[in-house]
């Protein structure tokens, strides 16, 4: 992945991009192609990213993939009475008509209060790092786009051993082939 900066800063720290402005507010952003990555500043590194399929929020995703306690917290703040298990809370947004990860997080921005944040982003974006998601993805016709939630998963490419990122590239080829045969 890349992130594109001038003077070790990007567009967001430079104060140059409002933060409103982007998908996911405040935060280091990446993305996986170099040339998209230099329009956020002329300097582009290449970082390697370890995080797990589960700790990426992807926007594009169905509702049903929600973790436990992000689904249960985001139905309560749609109205869902406490205690409600994960199932039930996934299948509340469902009926409210919430299909993606993506239709939730949007909702999330206008619906909940944000005297406490300068960034409108934040209650959504805390609340998914306190959950475990490290990433929140974004598909694009040019580029994914990505918001680090947690900066411990990136890695300076130069620093990754090849033979692990090699390892991890076949690990995830199998488990996608594993996934669509219907393996665990």
């Amino acid at each position: 992945v890349y992130h594109g900066t001038t003077g070790g800063k990007g567009g967001v720290e430079r104060g140059e991009i409002e933060a409103g402005a982007l998908s996911f507010g405040e935060g280091t952003y990446i993305t996986d192609n170099p040339t998209y990555a230099g329009t956020f500043g002329e300097e582009v590194t290449e970082y390697t990213l370890r995080v797990r399929p589960y700790e990426i929020y992807d926007m594009d995703a169905p509702i049903a993939s929600l973790k436990a306690e992000t689904a249960k917290t985001l139905a309560y703040d749609e109205g869902l009475p406490i205690p409600a298990s994960a199932g039930a809370a996934r299948k509340f947004l469902q009926d409210h008509g919430y299909v993606t990860l993506g239709d939730i997080y949007e909702e999330s921005l206008s619906s909940m209060p944000t005297i406490h944040y300068d960034d409108p982003h934040r209650y959504i974006n805390e609340l998914l790092l306190e959950d475990g998601y490290k990433v929140i993805k974004q598909s694009g016709q040019i580029a994914d786009e990505m918001l680090v939630l947690d900066p411990k998963v990136l890695r300076m490419a130069e620093d990754v051993d090849p033979r692990i990122a090699d390892y991890d590239e076949t690990l995830r080829t199998f488990e996608v082939d594993d996934a669509a045969v219907g393996h665990q």
